[in-house]
C-alpha cells in the first residue's frame, strides 16, 4: 500500500505554526471537516442516480483491522442501488428540489456554505472543498497509544491529493491543528497529525478492517453494504464501558446534589417557602396538602423536611444515585460480556428504504422473551398504527424497583394510592404476556374534531393474557376513575382483553382478526423471525388522509404532495438463536 503523510514542522512549532494547539480547537477543526464533507457528498447523491459504475474502493480497505466502530455513507454503492435510490427518492418534490434530481445542478455548494456560514472559519465550497471530495466517506474509532485511548478518524474519498492538502491546510490554520494521511485514493484525518499518521503506518503494516472477518461477516448478517453501512467490533465492549463510567462522576460533581434533588444542601442556599405565610386551612382551602408542604419545605421549628438530606419527597441523594449507576454499570458489563459484534445496512429495493441491524452475543437477548406472534396476527385488518411489545415476566419488578431507587419509596406509594393498583403484581398482571396499542385505519379525524365525542375515538388496548386476571385489574383501575369509568369499554376475548373508547373498536380488537389480509402490513413487517416488538404504521389508510386534511385544513398542497408517496413504515424487532435483530423499512406508492 502506499503512503504519504503532511511534512513534519520544525521541532518545538506545531504544523501551521503559532502557539501550541489546544484539544478543543483540534476538535473544532474536525468537525469543520466532517460536517462539510458529510453535507458535500450526501449533496452530491444526485449525481450518483446517473453513474452506474461498480461499487469501488470502500474506506474500510484504508482503516486498521482493529478499527473499534465504523459508520460509512457511499453515494456511488453499485447500479442497482442507485436506481432505487433514485426512483425512491425522487418521488417526493421536496427531495427533487432540494438534491437536484431533475437537473445537474451542484447544490453541494449552496449545502457546505449554509455550514460554513455557522463557523469562524473563512472557507468555501468552491475553494476548499469542491476540487477534491468525492463520493465515500466514513467515520471511525481506531484504539490509541493509550490502553483506554480512542483515536477519531474520518475517512473521505479524495480526487486530487493536492488540492485536498490545500483545503486542509486552510481548516487547520482556522482551528490550530489537524492531522492527515493519504491512502490508496483516501485521506484519514485525524485531531493530530501522530494520530493520523499512526493509523495509516497500522494500516501499512498489517490487515485492513475491510480483511477483517468479523467485519465481513457482520455486515453481510444485516444485509450487506449499502448506502449506509455500520459495524461495531467485540473489541469495543471495554471502550463502551470506560465510556459508561463517565456517568458516574456526574453524581460526585460539585453541585450534582441540589436542595430538594438528593444529596446534601448546597452550602448558604435556602429554598424559599412561597406557603410561609399561608394557614393550613387556607392551603386546603386552595386544594394543597399543608403536609406535603411542610415535607418539601420544612415546618415553622427549622426542621428542613425532605430538603437538603433526604430529597424531594424522598428522592435519593448522590450516593444512592452513584451507587444506581454503578448498577446499571454491572448490567451492561453483563449484557456485553459476550458480545460478539453488530453490523447495520441502509439500502433501497423496490421503491422502499430497509434498515437492518444486527448484534451477536447480547445477554439481554433470549429466544425465551414472549414474542408477540399471537397478539399481532389475531389484529383487525383496519389496523392503521399498531405498538406490540412482548412484556418480560420480571418488566414490573424492574420498573417499580427502578422507580423507588431514583424517585423514592414515596412515589410508588402514591401511585398505588391514586390508581388502588397492587405494585408491582398488578402491573405485570395488567400487561399479560403482550400488549398493543391499535388506532383503527378507518378513524376520520375531521369528524372527530368537529363533535369531539370520546366513544368514536377508535383507539385500544389488545391485552394478551389470563382475561379474567387482566379484566380484575382493569376494574380497578377504573374504580380509581370515578364517573369517568363509563367513558371506558372492556371486552374480554378467549385470550385476553380489548380495552378503549368506542364501543366499535373495542369488539373487534376482542375478535379474531387477520391483520395478514392487509398487504401493507406484510410489505413492511418483516416476516424473518418470531418478532419481540412490532411498530406499523399505514400510511395509505385513510385515516392518514384525514388526520393531515384536519391539521393543515386542506390548505397546504405542497405538503400533501410530499406526504402522498408514503405507503407504510414498519419496525420490527427479534432473537434468533444468540442474535438480537431490528429491521425498519419505509415502502413507498
Amino acid at each position: 500500500m502506499s503512503e504519504s503523510h503532511p511534512p513534519v514542522a520544525p521541532a518545538g512549532e506545531p504544523l501551521g505554526g503559532g502557539p501550541a494547539p489546544a484539544q478543543r480547537s483540534s476538535r473544532r477543526g474536525l468537525a469543520v471537516v466532517g460536517a462539510a464533507v458529510a453535507v458535500a457528498v450526501a449533496g452530491g447523491g444526485a449525481y450518483a442516480a446517473w453513474s452506474f459504475l461498480s461499487t469501488g474502493a470502500q474506506p474500510a480497505e484504508v482503516l486498521p483491522a482493529s478499527t473499534l466502530g465504523y459508520v460509512a455513507v457511499d453515494v456511488d454503492p453499485g447500479g442497482a442501488q442507485k436506481i432505487e435510490a433514485f426512483r425512491t427518492l425522487r418521488k417526493f418534490p421536496a427531495l427533487q428540489e432540494e438534491l437536484g434530481l431533475d437537473t445537474d445542478d451542484d447544490l453541494r455548494e449552496l449545502i457546505v456554505d449554509e455550514f460554513l456560514s455557522g463557523s469562524d472559519c473563512d472557507l468555501s465550497f468552491e475553494n476548499d472543498f469542491a476540487p477534491w471530495v468525492g463520493k465515500k466517506l466514513a467515520m471511525a474509532a481506531v484504539p490509541g497509544a493509550g490502553d483506554d485511548e480512542v483515536t477519531p478518524v474520518i475517512v473521505v474519498e479524495v480526487s486530487d491529493e493536492e488540492a485536498a492538502t490545500t483545503g486542509l491546510t486552510a481548516v487547520r490554520e482556522c482551528s490550530d491543528d489537524l492531522g492527515w494521511a493519504f491512502q490508496d485514493g483516501f485521506v484519514l484525518v485525524s485531531p493530530t497529525e501522530a494520530q493520523a499518521a499512526a493509523v495509516a503506518d497500522e494500516v501499512a503494516d498489517g490487515s485492513t478492517l475491510a480483511d477483517d472477518e468479523g467485519f465481513s461477516t457482520w455486515v453481510d448478517e444485516a444485509g450487506g453494504g449499502g448506502f449506509v453501512t455500520g459495524y461495531v467490533a467485540p473489541t469495543a465492549t471495554p471502550y463502551l464501558l470506560d465510556a459508561f463510567d463517565g456517568l458516574s462522576d456526574l453524581a460526585s460533581l460539585p453541585g450534582a446534589a441540589l436542595p430538594g434533588l438528593g444529596g446534601p444542601a448546597t452550602p448558604g442556599i435556602t429554598p424559599e417557602n412561597p406557603f410561609a405565610d399561608m394557614s393550613d386551612a387556607e392551603l386546603e382551602a386552595m386544594g394543597i396538602d399543608p403536609d406535603l408542604v411542610e415535607e418539601l419545605y420544612g415546618s415553622d421549628d427549622g426542621d428542613a423536611g425532605g430538603l437538603g438530606s433526604g430529597g424531594l419527597g424522598g428522592l435519593p441523594g448522590a450516593e444512592e444515585l452513584e451507587e444506581r449507576i454503578g448498577e446499571e454499570r454491572e448490567q451492561l458489563e453483563e449484557a456485553l460480556a459476550d458480545f460478539e459484534g453488530a453490523g447495520m445496512s441502509l439500502r433501497f429495493d423496490d421503491g422502499a428504504a430497509r434498515l437492518e441491524a444486527v448484534a451477536g452475543g447480547l445477554g439481554n437477548a433470549t429466544d425465551e422473551t414472549p414474542a408477540v406472534s399471537d397478539l399481532v396476527g389475531s389484529l383487525p385488518a383496519a389496523t392503521g398504527v399498531l405498538i406490540a411489545m412482548s412484556v418480560n415476566g420480571e418488566w414490573a419488578e424492574s420498573v417499580t424497583s427502578t422507580l423507588t431507587d431514583l424517585l423514592g419509596e414515596g412515589l410508588v406509594g402514591d401511585i398505588e394510592r391514586a390508581t388502588g393498583l397492587d405494585l408491582p403484581g398488578d402491573a405485570q398482571t395488567l400487561l399479560g404476556d403482550a400488549v398493543a396499542l391499535v388506532i383503527d385505519g378507518r378513524f376520520d379525524a375531521r369528524e372527530f374534531t368537529n363533535s369531539f365525542d370520546p366513544s368514536t375515538l377508535p383507539v385500544g388496548l389488545r391485552i394478551l393474557g389470563d382475561p379474567d386476571e387482566i379484566g380484575d385489574v382493569v376494574e380497578k383501575l377504573l374504580s380509581s376513575l370515578g364517573a369517568d369509568a363509563q367513558l371506558v369499554t372492556v371486552e374480554k376475548g378467549e385470550d385476553g382483553v380489548a380495552v378503549g373508547l368506542d364501543p366499535a373498536w373495542v369488539a373487534s380488537l376482542a375478535e379474531d382478526g387477520d391483520i395478514g389480509d392487509n398487504d401493507r402490513y406484510d410489505d413492511v413487517v418483516s416476516g424473518d423471525g418470531d418478532p419481540a416488538s412490532v411498530f406499523f404504521i399505514d400510511f395509505d389508510a385513510p385515516w392518514f388522509t384525514s388526520l393531515s386534511e384536519a391539521l393543515t385544513g386542506g390548505d397546504l398542497p405542497e405538503v400533501d404532495e410530499n406526504l402522498e408517496p408514503l405507503k407504510a413504515l414498519g419496525i420490527s424487532s427479534w432473537v434468533d438463536e444468540d442474535q438480537s435483530r431490528l429491521v425498519l423499512e419505509l415502502a413507498t406508492d
